[in-house]
């Protein structure tokens, strides 16, 4: 894995993408972070924005799997972790 330098566009990156899931997910109640390591200031990582979206009704999940898949997500389960999905 190659490590980058900390880069201020990553927090304009993660806004770029949570507008675009607001759009894809527009009418479903759910908050967007942004986390791993990419929101932390001069902090040399993988250069990968990290999102978690966080609903409460469990059917949201369906719902939210296809909004996604309109953007080019792939839903790629919950990878051995329960209560946690990939996309």
């Amino acid at each position: 894995m190659i490590l980058q330098n900390y880069s201020s566009s990553w927090i304009d990156d993660f806004k770029n993408i949570k507008s675009e899931i607001d759009i894809a997910l527009i009418g479903i109640f759910y908050t967007i972070e942004h986390v791993g390591s990419t929101p932390v200031p001069n902090l040399d990582l993988k250069p990968i924005i990290d999102i978690d979206i966080i609903y409460s009704i469990q059917v949201d999940l369906i719902i939210i799997e296809l909004g996604l898949k309109t953007i080019g997500y792939y839903h790629n389960e919950n990878q051995g972790i329960e209560d946690r999905d990939v996309f």
